[in-house]
């Protein structure tokens, strides 16, 4: 694996090779950049696979990252907690906060393994599915195994995803996990919500005769919209 580290402290960018040599020791840092520009042209030049981020680049405006590549395998790294939510422009794989930690720079990179088997399986076999997505929650991210999702739904620019265990924010449309997600498993019943048919127990009409889902996973019950009725044929 090919990676690109963009850091302006010189103290830190050499701190974080060390760590980077130690934990993937099979990794091939194939650039180590201190500003915005040089990160951009080494993104052009070598296609890495992974590129390990500080946002704040030599002052630079954090929102230079708008400029990576969407596809790109990001870890960002910064000391501004309120930068979280940008970072998800990119679906960034993790967004970890300094002094960096052994451990989790583990994750990230588990993470970022993670990711990348997910691409190289979608180029190899032309599918578009996924298993994990990383979402926001808050300053932090957590990590959802797509089975244990509950239900998907619409929140403004963002889609909102519950499970059992814990809810987060990812910059993408519900149209765009329609698209990605195993259509077999995971339906609309409203324009703005997919759910997970492996989650759904029990499915009735209401006494109002409206078409009502029970999710245990989260304890809801959701109305199907009529125009989504069709999902549910028998009824």
């Amino acid at each position: 694996m090919d990676v690109v580290v963009g850091e302006d402290d010189l103290l830190q960018r050499e701190r974080l090779a060390r760590m980077i040599k130690l934990l993937r020791p099979e990794w091939t840092q194939v650039a180590h950049l201190s500003t915005a520009d040089g990160v951009l042209a080494a993104v052009a030049d070598f296609n890495p696979d992974v590129l390990v981020l500080d946002i704040h680049l030599g002052g630079e405006d954090p929102r230079w990252i708008r400029r990576l590549p969407r596809d790109a395998v990001i870890i960002f790294i910064t000391g501004d907690a309120s930068l979280a939510i940008d970072a998800f422009d990119l679906a960034a794989v993790d967004y970890l906060m300094k002094p960096l930690l052994h451990s989790r720079l583990e994750k990230a990179f588990e993470r970022a393994e993670i990711r990348m088997r997910e691409l190289a399986r979608d180029e190899n076999s032309h599918a578009v599915s996924f298993d994990t997505v990383v979402a926001a929650r808050g300053v932090e991210l957590v990590m959802f195994h797509v089975s244990d999702l509950c239900y998907l739904q619409s929140d403004n620019k963002y889609t909102r995803l519950v499970s059992s265990a814990q809810e987060g924010l990812v910059r993408t449309t519900i149209s765009e996990f329609e698209r990605r997600l195993d259509p077999r498993f995971f339906k609309r019943i409203h324009r703005g919500t997919l759910i997970n048919l492996r989650q759904v127990q029990r499915v009735w009409r209401d006494d109002a005769g409206r078409l009502r889902v029970q999710l245990p996973c989260t304890g809801e019950d959701l109305q199907v919209s009529r125009t989504f009725e069709s999902v549910f044929r028998v009824f």
